[in-house]
This record gives structure tokens, sequence and C-alpha cells, in this order.
């Protein structure tokens, strides 16, 4: 699995890259899922799709730079989910590629002639397929009807019943095939350690 980083300010992305690299390091010996990377979330997102993502943190490409300052790991995957009609989004998977990133899109309001940009660019793959991104429709296909059209896109899809309802997640899943589609969880810290309160990207979160 990638380990998953939501927009935050750049010091709390050092933290977060060094701790992953840590248990990279040491998880060999246990028998628990492994990760193999880390996935960037929407740090490239557009705002109205934002979700739950804090807006505020989101940057603007205006060069390779930009990229360049996402602390990496020492080894592993590196991911990212973006939307490409950012400004300069299209130039901005370019750069992501050059930098063997592997690109997804989500959080996205894209139209079709900036989806295939964006494919033609490298990106091939979507996040939590249906959710932050524009729908089906009969008069216009969205980004949803534009992947399940294109047969060389794959997706990633929440699979707990109510992020996506059921009828609509085997309609997904039957549409796409199942060599390309993975199912995630999608989850968050608190996830795991039972009922309580807890501190959540600096907000009191309540789990019962």
């Amino acid at each position: 699995m990638a380990a998953d980083v939501r927009p935050d300010a750049d010091e709390n992305y050092r933290k977060v890259i060094e701790a992953i690299d840590v248990l990279m390091e040491t998880q060999a010996s246990e028998p628990i899922a492994q990760i193999l990377g880390v996935h960037y979330e929407g740090v490239f997102a557009n705002e109205k799709m934002c979700g739950a993502l804090r807006p505020q943190f989101f940057k603007t490409f205006k060069g390779g730079d930009e990229v360049k300052s996402l602390p990496r790991l020492k080894n592993g995957v590196h991911l990212t989910t973006l939307a490409p009609e950012v400004e300069n989004g299209i130039e901005l998977v370019r750069e992501l590629k050059k930098q063997n990133w592997i690109v997804s899109i989500g959080h996205t309001k894209a139209d079709l002639e900036t989806l295939d940009k964006a494919f033609e660019a490298g990106a091939k793959h979507l996040t939590h397929f249906f959710n932050a991104m524009t729908g089906l429709h009969h008069r216009d296909v969205g980004v949803v009807g534009w992947a399940l059209t294109k047969d060389e896109v794959t997706f990633d899809i929440i699979a707990d019943g109510v992020h996506v309802a059921t009828p609509i997640l085997k309609f997904g899943v039957e549409s796409k095939g199942t060599d390309k589609v993975s199912l995630i969880s999608d989850s968050v810290a608190p996830t795991g350690l039972g009922d309580g309160n807890f501190d959540l990207w600096n907000e009191k979160i309540s789990v019962v």
C-alpha cells in the first residue's frame, strides 16, 4: 500500500516522510501489510472539489521547484493525485513523470479535452473513483464517464459501502474490469484506535 499524505505545511511533510522511511526499513520482519511508497493526495487539487482536504495548503505549479520541494522517500514509489485543470496542470503532469512520479487524477472537475491531454502527458489512473469528481450524465460524461470509456485508464475505489453505494461500486467494477480496479480504505489516522476523541489535522474529532 501507499501511505497517504494530505495537503499540509512543508515542515509536516518532512516529518511524515522521515517516519515512513523508518517504518519501511523495519516492516519487512513484521507480518503486516507492507508500505511500498507514499501518496501525496491533492497538493495540486481543484479547490471546488477539495472534499476533506485543506485548500489553504494547496500549491500552484510554476515550474519544477514545486515538485522538487515535496520531500521524497529514500526508496519506494511516489504517487500523487492532482486536478489537471489547475493552473499549468498539464505541464505539472509532464514534470512529475520526468521525476518518476506516478500521476493520478482526482479532486477534479476537468473537461474531456483536459483529461485527454493529462492522459497523453502520463496520468492514467484515478483516485477514489466517483468521489470528488464530476459524475456521469447522459449529456455530459464527466470525469467518471471519461474513465469508464477509456480502456487504458485504471482507478481505485473506496469499498466501504458508504463513500460509494454498493450498486454503484458493482457498476464501476463490472464496467472497468477487476484487473483495472483496486480497492482502498481512504482511512484517516484514528482508524483502528477504537472510540474516543482524537486530533486530526489540527481539529478535534470523535469516533463512536
